[in-house]
């Protein structure tokens, strides 16, 4: 007879969607309950619950990535508001005023857009002189 699991499908599909919501990787995530990276992984494998909670968790960040991913590569205007320094209640004041400037296309986050959604026509090559 096995060892009895530490895993608790009442507490761990909600906690590991909120974990990977946050952004946590899988290590982060398995350290969080206490198992090792291999139990983390067994409970994916035997768990579908589980497996489905972390999928979920994950989406949001990366849809967020890929937006700014996407936003970094094409550039565009960006808008900074200022303030006036800090009042005594702690209410930062009205803007003083709003500045809008271009951001340029990011020649790294292109190359990196391009390698992951064209790898056929757009690859990284290491040449060893």
């Amino acid at each position: 007879m096995g060892r009895r699991t530490l895993y608790d499908p009442a507490y761990h599909p909600v906690e590991v969607r909120k974990l990977a919501e946050k952004g946590l990787i899988e290590q982060e995530i398995a350290d969080q309950f206490g198992v090792s990276r291999a139990t983390f992984s067994d409970w994916k494998n035997r768990f579908p619950d589980f497996l489905d909670a972390l999928r979920a968790g994950k989406r949001g960040p990366d849809r967020q990535i890929k937006a700014a991913a996407l936003k970094l590569a094409l550039g565009g205007k960006v808008r900074e508001i200022h303030y006036k320094p800090l009042e005594k209640d702690g209410d930062p004041g009205k803007p003083i005023h709003i500045v809008e400037c271009d951001l340029p296309p990011n020649q790294r986050a292109i190359e990196f857009w391009l390698c992951k959604r064209a790898p056929n026509g757009w690859k990284r090559r290491v040449i060893l002189i």
